[in-house]
């Protein structure tokens, strides 16, 4: 998905990126698929997989701006959004319970900005930047358990390793590689797509 040139653009000096509007008059639809979560992995939603007429789906749209995601729990061109443009987050749940292990859950109603993981996790890095993980050799950052991985609302993880990878790459990194399956990232060999400013429409089943 990419903007209409009069489409307005506002810049947040604060936050680092700049925001595009909310109006889906000012977004141009690309050539797009459908997705659902499994248990075994991610598999491409079709007529003869999902039924016809399909069920109703969940969406978000979501860009990466300089260091950051951003996002709205909604696709911006069929909906008209009460929410803004939102900095992801996470919540940190303990999982399995009693593991001693946390789950960083992506959110845009988190209550950390930072990953359960520091920056001596291997799986994180092609998947989400450093801006987001703990730097343990911060006197200030206090003990992390271990990492149980990645999850949270399914539309925000995907459009998350949509940016992993390019887009004709994304149906082998989902569906073939399975790269992220029951909350970990098995990592894949593709380059990255985040660019210094993208747009990433993602919709789930």
């Amino acid at each position: 998905m990419t903007l209409t040139e009069d489409a307005p653009r506002t810049a947040t000096p604060v936050l680092g990126c700049f925001l595009p509007p909310t109006d889906g008059n000012y977004f141009i639809n690309q050539a797009s698929s459908y997705y659902r979560w499994t248990p075994s992995g991610v598999t491409r939603c079709e007529e003869s997989s999902c039924g016809s007429p399909w069920p109703n789906y969940s969406a978000a749209t979501m860009y990466w701006s300089i260091r950051t995601f951003i996002a709205i729990p909604s696709d911006v061109t069929r909906e008209e959004t009460t929410y803004g443009w939102r900095g992801i987050n996470f919540h940190h749940i303990e999982q399995p319970e009693g593991s001693g292990r946390l789950l960083s859950f992506v959110d845009i109603a988190g209550n950390y900005n930072l990953l359960a993981a520091t920056t001596n996790s291997q799986w994180y890095p092609q998947l989400i930047p450093e801006s987001y993980c703990f730097n343990v050799n911060q006197p200030d950052v206090p003990f992390l358990p271990a990492s149980a991985g990645l999850g949270g609302r399914l539309p925000f993880v995907i459009a998350i390793v949509a940016f992993s990878c390019r887009p004709e790459n994304l149906e082998q990194v989902l569906v073939g590689d399975n790269a992220w399956l029951g909350n970990t990232w098995l990592r894949h060999g593709y380059a990255t797509g985040r660019e210094s400013i993208s747009l990433s429409l993602i919709h789930r089943f």
